[in-house]
């Protein structure tokens, strides 16, 4: 019995695969390659999607660099014009009149307190609507009663 068991656990326990790529692998490889193959429609929208973009990240992200550009400009030469992709004479004149000037200060405090308060009060009220738009407590048919 002893021997029986012993041959058992270590001899046949084993399988019996021989080096390389199992045949029904190697079968569903080749299936996936077919099925991964795209079209050449599908590559002409890719790069055309990947174009259309790019296209639209730089409509979007141009005109916010050229404020930046003529921002750090010297004022007085940003008047000349001709400025799109480098500022000619660096210079943090705009900025030090914009943080000395007390009134752009406070509509800069105005701005950013009424878009917080703003956010914060239309999140609030969405979600006292859903709320009772959710619960078929308050609603009579297609009326809701409050």
């Amino acid at each position: 019995m002893k021997s029986d068991a012993k041959s058992f656990i270590g001899q046949n326990m084993k399988p019996d695969i021989k080096p390389g790529i199992r045949p029904d692998i190697k079968l569903n490889m080749k299936l996936n390659m077919k099925l991964n193959m795209r079209s050449n429609a599908e590559i002409c929208f890719d790069w055309a999607n990947a174009v259309l973009m790019i296209i639209i990240c730089f409509i979007t992200f141009y005109p916010l660099y050229v404020i930046l550009v003529i921002s750090l400009n010297e004022p007085l030469d940003a008047l000349m014009g001709g400025l799109y992709f480098f500022p000619r004479k660096i210079s943090l004149i705009s900025y030090e009149y914009f943080f000395h000037d007390s009134e752009l200060i406070n509509a800069l405090i105005v701005t950013v307190s009424r878009t917080i308060l703003g956010t914060a009060a239309s999140v609030l009220f969405t979600a006292m609507f859903s709320y009772g738009v959710s619960k078929t407590i308050y609603s009579e048919g297609n009326i809701y009663y409050c």
